[in-house]
């Protein structure tokens, strides 16, 4: 077995990869969403959980408590409340309340500190409300000015130097250390897809960097691993089937409205995978 620069075990990682999909596919295939009211007393204790742990000077979460080896478990914590939180904005009836657990789930998810999860959150939920909601256009763009007013408010911008990390894809800063990681390793993953295209490099990150987290960071890592065949099956479940969800539920949306955050999450799937994560992350 090869092991990489940290002890973890390549094929150990892989198979705990595997089976963190299909338990989410199971639980997917079974899973019975609590009444309304329920989740929104959940809702609202894990944003005032997430509130009191954060630090408000610069509005993100405080990890300073925690063991260096487990700060990364942030980005698990965002991803966990992002995916409730478009379940309760496509669960609740009234068009009022969706909107103010949006702009809840805003807050939270910045001081949560992970972008893909509040870009994310951001853009499936106004693409829900323009095609679901029977809203007038002066209210989605009063929502949309809301958000970037939010994003750009005097007060966030006092912060800006203590938390730019939140701030530069916006402001396409070049000083994005991990967007440009991210570009190196999508560079280096595709010269190992050119070089190995039906069968991938299985356990090439390690030879190459050392590093079992050094793939492409979205679906292409799959083919960068595993080879074409692997790709070709996964884009079939997680981007055709995700689509072909996400028109049905559209579809008979006015029939039923509490399977809205099917929708949701299938835009959150879709773009999750091509953008920012793959394997490991079971969605």
């Amino acid at each position: 077995d090869i092991v990489d620069i940290s002890g973890r075990s390549l094929f150990n990682y892989h198979i705990v990869g595997i089976l963190m999909c299909l338990i989410s596919y199971i639980v997917g295939r079974n899973l019975v969403i609590p009444n309304e009211k329920l989740l929104i007393i959940i809702f609202i204790l894990m944003s005032l959980k997430v509130f009191l742990s954060a630090d408000l000077s610069v509005y993100t979460i405080n990890l300073s408590y925690v063991d260096d080896n487990l700060r990364g478990l942030y980005l698990g914590l965002s991803d966990i409340f992002c995916i409730f939180a478009l379940i309760l904005v496509g669960m609740v009836q009234k068009n009022w309340l969706k909107v103010i657990v949006f702009l809840i789930s805003i807050l939270i998810l910045f001081i949560l500190n992970s972008r893909a999860s509040l870009y994310i959150f951001i853009f499936s939920s106004l693409f829900y409300f323009i095609l679901f909601l029977n809203l007038t256009r002066f209210f989605v763009f009063f929502l949309f000015f809301a958000v970037v007013a939010f994003l750009y408010s005097s007060k966030l911008i006092l912060i800006f130097g203590e938390n730019n990390r939140m701030f530069s894809l916006l402001s396409f800063s070049s000083e994005d250390q991990s967007g440009r990681e991210r570009l190196t390793l999508a560079s280096q993953g595709l010269n190992q897809i050119r070089e190995n295209i039906i069968l991938g490099d299985y356990g090439g990150v390690i030879k190459i960097h050392g590093d079992l987290g050094a793939y492409i960071h979205n679906i292409l890592s799959y083919w960068q691993s595993y080879g074409v065949f692997a790709f070709c099956l996964c884009a079939y479940f997680f981007i055709y089937q995700t689509i072909r969800s996400s028109f049905f539920v559209y579809k008979f949306r006015l029939n039923n409205r509490k399977f809205h955050y099917i929708f949701l999450l299938s835009i959150y799937l879709f773009l999750m995978i091509v953008f920012v994560w793959t394997y490991r992350f079971a969605f």
